[in-house]
């Protein structure tokens, strides 16, 4: 069997990894002159790496203080969090807002449905009776939606969820006139 030369194998893989590298350097942009961006590449991936070693070992490479490391760390990370939580408010808001106007428009239905419950035959009646209600109960399958979707979210959206309940309940008072209606009904 041929042996592989792993000499040159291994040099050509170290060159090619050092041209990814420069390419990749000089690609990236520049960013704004602040106290991190005046560190070397070894000092950035001192810091990466005390990271995951143990604070006893981290303290024998160099640098700065591997506690202050983990501070800085910590602060990005709960920076990140704090934007992904407006973010998630915002979605939350938009959702809200979405069911809101699906439960004002299944309200609508309902009234449209009522008002149909109070001419025409006594079938027609019951029929037209039966839709307030089947509306009336999506609005309030939207508005429990809505109530569900905004909690712990912010004022938009609490403001969407009462829009909702107020469209739900609304919409159960036409389906309750619509149901009197067609049952009180004389020929």
């Amino acid at each position: 069997m041929h042996e592989l030369p792993i000499i040159p194998i291994l040099a050509f893989w170290a060159v090619t990894g050092a041209i990814v590298y420069a390419a990749k350097s000089v690609s990236r942009p520049k960013p704004d002159q602040d106290e991190d961006s005046e560190r070397s590449d070894s000092e950035l991936l001192t810091v990466m790496f005390k990271g995951m070693l143990p604070d006893s070992i981290a303290a024998k490479l160099g640098g700065k203080n591997p506690a202050s490391a983990k501070k800085k760390r910590k602060k990005l990370a709960s920076t990140a969090a704090a934007a992904g939580g407006q973010t998630d408010d915002a979605a939350k808001v938009n959702s809200c807002q979405q069911y809101m106007q699906c439960a004002i428009d299944q309200k609508a239905q309902a009234e449209s449905a009522a008002s149909r419950a109070n001419s025409g035959t006594r079938d027609s009646r019951l029929s037209a009776a039966s839709q307030a209600q089947y509306h009336a109960d999506a609005a309030r399958n939207w508005a429990d939606k809505t109530a569900s979707t905004a909690y712990g979210a912010s004022s938009l959206a609490q403001d969407a969820a009462a829009r909702a309940r107020d469209a739900a309940n609304r919409a159960q008072e036409a389906a309750n006139r619509a149901r009197y209606s067609a049952e009180t009904f004389r020929q």
